[in-house]
């Protein structure tokens, strides 16, 4: 099945948007920093999420444009089976940072690069709206964190005390566009 990854529209994101998608990852093993440095420590978890975690997602992807940010889409048979967006508040001492919000892909699609091509369509955007870094709250799964450490991604050289405090176990990481 043929998959585009495009820019949407809020014409593309009605409240059902996310039901067939499934958000899923099995947690061994985690990432955390401490001194300076990346440890790795033992730590098993599921996140899944339910169709009221669907439905908020949705919400806050539609705010996201309403509010001039960027969301990006990986469709399949009419189906979203993968997004990511871009915040349009500058963020950190300079405003250097716009954070990359959401980047997730359906479990069944992944390991077809669509989070790389979205990741693509998302530092545009970011460039676009002034940014010099993206900023990323990303999951402490040593499978996520190599993701993102292979398109360049490195520890924030500023923490944005906001960001950090929805998800305090993410690690902070940012990308120069």
């Amino acid at each position: 099945m043929e998959v585009v990854v495009r820019p949407l529209g809020l014409e593309d994101l009605p409240p059902d948007a996310l039901e067939n998608f499934r958000r899923f990852q099995v947690t061994r093993q985690v990432l955390y920093w401490e001194q300076g440095e990346y440890k790795l420590k033992d730590d098993s978890f599921v996140d899944e999420w339910g169709a009221d975690k669907k439905r908020r997602v949705v919400r806050d992807l539609r705010r996201c444009l309403e509010q001039g940010g960027f969301v990006a889409g990986a469709i399949a048979g009419g189906a979203l089976v993968g997004f990511a967006s871009v915040e349009n508040k500058p963020l950190g001492s300079r405003n250097q940072y716009r954070e990359l919000r959401y980047l997730h892909v359906s479990r069944e699609h992944r390991g077809r690069g669509l989070g790389r091509q979205l990741f693509r369509l998302c530092c545009e955007a970011a460039r676009q709206l002034g940014a010099e870094k993206l900023y990323i709250g990303a999951h402490p799964a040593v499978e996520t964190q190599a993701f993102y450490a292979s398109l360049g991604c490195v520890p924030a050289a500023e923490i944005v005390p906001e960001i950090l405090a929805l998800e305090p176990r993410d690690l902070q990481l940012e990308c120069t566009l």
